[in-house]
C-alpha cells in the first residue's frame, strides 16, 4: 500500500494508467475489463488519501454534467420500485452501476496533465489494433480452408474475438476519432497506416449508423469550427470515400441495400396478419415503432416513468404474439425478446420520461460545454455517440457503458484543466 502511495508522488499518474487499462481492456474478456475497473477505483481512493484535500471535489454535485449521469443511474435502480417484470430488472442492475460510480471516480482524481490524454487514448487504440488483427488472421486461416469471404464480414469477422460487430466498429471508429481529432499520434506515416486499418475494419464490420455518426460528428465539427487543416479532412473524406467505393462491392454490403429496397414498409405499418413479415430487416424495425406508439397508447401513464429497467420487453413481446410475428417457442427461431435499436426508445420505455431527461440533458450539457470552450474532441465523440443511440441500444451492456462513461468523463475532468488537443 506504501509503495502505492509513493508511486503517486512520482511522475507517473496511476490512476490515468488504470484509466487507460479500463478502455484497454474493453474490447477483451469481461473478467479482465473488471479487474481494471476495480484497479482504477482503487487507485482513485489512494489518490483521496494522498491528497486530501481533493476531497471538496466532491462538491461535483453542483456539476451538472455528473450529477445527470448520477441520477440518470439511480434512476434505473429505482425502477425496480414500479417494474412489471421485477426479475428482468434486477438481473441487470449491476450494468448500470458504473453510470452511478463513475462519476464520484472522476470527481476527485487528479488533474489530467497533458500527456495522459494520449497515455488513455493510445491504450485503447493499442488494443483495438491487437483485436483488428486477431480476427483478420483468424478470418484468413478460415477462408483458406472454405474459401468462404463471408468470414471476412460483419459478425463472421467480429465474432472471432467473442464481439458484436457493433461494438468492434464503434471501437474501430472511436480511435479514428482520437487520432484525426485528438492528434494522438504526430508521426505522419504511422498515423495515415493505423488509420487505413482502422477505416478498413470500420467498413468490413458495416455499421450504417457508426459510420454515419463517424462522418457526421467529424464534418459537423469542421464546419462548426471552421478548421484551418483543410487538407486532414479533405484527405479524411478522400479515404472514406476510397473506402466505401471498395466496400460497396462486398456481399454484406450489397446485402444491405437490398434489404432497404424489399422493405415491406406498409405492411409492417399497417395489417394485422404479420406472419409473412421478415424478421432480419428493416421491416420489423417498423413494426418495433408501430407497437411503441400502440404500447403508450395503451400505457399513458407509463410515459413519465417507464416500465422497468428491461421490463418493457414484456409489452413488446406481447405486440409480436398479438401480430402473429413471433410464433414458435425457439427464441433464435422468433423475434420473442428482439428489442428496439434505438437507445433513446429503450430508455425511455425503462424509466420513462423522467429518466430519458437525464441522459439527453447530459449529451446536451457536454456538447454545450465542448462548443464553449472549442474542445473538439468532447465535441465529435458526443455527438458521436448521440447519433450512434439512433440505432444501437449502447447503454444496455458493460462495453457500451463503460466506454461511454469512462470517455466522456475523462473528456470532461481534461477539460476542467483548461487546455485541450486541438
Amino acid at each position: 500500500m506504501r509503495y502505492l502511495i509513493n508511486l503517486f508522488k512520482s511522475n507517473f499518474n496511476v490512476f490515468y494508467i488504470s484509466v487507460g487499462l479500463v478502455l484497454m481492456t474493453l474490447p477483451f474478456n469481461y473478467g479482465y475489463n473488471s479487474v481494471a475497473i476495480i484497479l482504477m477505483i482503487i487507485c482513485s481512493i489512494i489518490n483521496v488519501f494522498n491528497n486530501p484535500s481533493q476531497l471538496k471535489q466532491i462538491r461535483f454535485l453542483g456539476h451538472k454534467k455528473y450529477i445527470f449521469l448520477v441520477l440518470l443511474g439511480v434512476t434505473y435502480l429505482l425502477s425496480i420500485i414500479w417494474s412489471i417484470h421485477s426479475e428482468a430488472t434486477i438481473k441487470s442492475l449491476s450494468v448500470k452501476i458504473p453510470l452511478i460510480i463513475f462519476p464520484f471516480v472522476f470527481a476527485i482524481s487528479p488533474k489530467v496533465k497533458k500527456n495522459d490524454t494520449k497515455l488513455v487514448f493510445g491504450l485503447f487504440i493499442l488494443s483495438v489494433l491487437v483485436v483488428d488483427f486477431y480476427c483478420l488472421i483468424n478470418s484468413y486461416l478460415h477462408y483458406s480452408i472454405y474459401h468462404d469471404n463471408s468470414v471476412f464480414f460483419y459478425h463472421k469477422l467480429s465474432e472471432n474475438a467473442n464481439l458484436n460487430a457493433i461494438y468492434l466498429c464503434a471501437f474501430n471508429a472511436s480511435s479514428i476519432l482520437f487520432i484525426v481529432v485528438g492528434k494522438v499520434y504526430k508521426n505522419e506515416v504511422l498515423k495515415w497506416s493505423i488509420l487505413i486499418l482502422l477505416f478498413l475494419f470500420v467498413f468490413l464490420t458495416a455499421s450504417k449508423m457508426v459510420v454515419f455518426s463517424l462522418i457526421t460528428s467529424v464534418l459537423v465539427n469542421s464546419v462548426f469550427r471552421h478548421s484551418k487543416k483543410r487538407r486532414n479532412v479533405i484527405m479524411f473524406v478522400v479515404l472514406i470515400v476510397l473506402v466505401a467505393g471498395i466496400g460497396s462491392n462486398t456481399k454484406v454490403l450489397k446485402g444491405r441495400v437490398l434489404e432497404l429496397i424489399n422493405a415491406n414498409f406498409e405492411m409492417a405499418w399497417v395489417n394485422n396478419d404479420l406472419s409473412q413479415l421478415g424478421v432480419d430487416g428493416i421491416s420489423i424495425r417498423v413494426f418495433q415503432y408501430r407497437a411503441l406508439f400502440e404500447i403508450i397508447q395503451e400505457n399513458p401513464i407509463r410515459a413519465f416513468f417507464g416500465f422497468g429497467l428491461k421490463a418493457h420487453k414484456v409489452k413488446l413481446n406481447e405486440k409480436y404474439e398479438k401480430y402473429n410475428i413471433y410464433n414458435v417457442d425457439d427464441d433464435f427461431k422468433g423475434v420473442k425478446g428482439l428489442d428496439f435499436h434505438n437507445q433513446y426508445v429503450c430508455t425511455f420505455l425503462s424509466i420513462g420520461l423522467f429518466g430519458s431527461y437525464f441522459l439527453i440533458a447530459f449529451l446536451i450539457s457536454i456538447i454545450s460545454l465542448a462548443f464553449r470552450t472549442n474542445d473538439k474532441l468532447m465535441f465529435v465523440l458526443s455527438v458521436f455517440f448521440a447519433l450512434i443511440f439512433l440505432t444501437e441500444m449502447y447503454l444496455e451492456l458493460q462495453r457500451g457503458i463503460i466506454l461511454f462513461a469512462t470517455l466522456l468523463l475523462f473528456l470532461i475532468k481534461r477539460n476542467e484543466q483548461g487546455f485541450s488537443f486541438n
